[in-house]
């Protein structure tokens, strides 16, 4: 006999929801006191934030339309991404402000 509502196998690693990827590696140290933005220390090749124009040593400061001041507003953001989702941000290069446009990848699962 079939049962309904049984309760299936446990979720294997990770189950909590990640959202979408830019593929960026942050730079954790951080751009400096008092300096808001999260300052990449690389890309990851072929991912959203190359594909799109980022670079190692800019320091995204926009999201969507949102202010980042660090990591924290930057996961944040993230979190509630879909894959596929266009987004525009903005980093500043060389002191310049460059307006640029990503698509959000998929997460890499752990």
């Amino acid at each position: 006999t079939l049962q309904r509502n049984a309760a299936g196998p446990p979720p294997k690693g990770d189950t909590r929801r990640f959202g979408g990827s830019l593929g960026i590696v942050p730079d954790y140290a951080g751009a400096g006191e008092g300096v808001a933005g999260v300052l990449l220390a690389g890309t990851r090749p072929g991912g959203p934030a190359e594909t799109a124009g980022m670079r190692r040593g800019d320091l995204l400061v926009e999201l969507g339309g949102r202010e980042i001041r660090d990591i924290n507003d930057l996961m944040f953001l993230l979190r509630r991404a879909e894959p596929g989702e266009s987004v525009g941000a903005v980093v500043l290069r060389d002191g310049q402000r460059v307006e640029l446009t990503a698509v959000y990848g998929e997460p890499r699962r752990m």
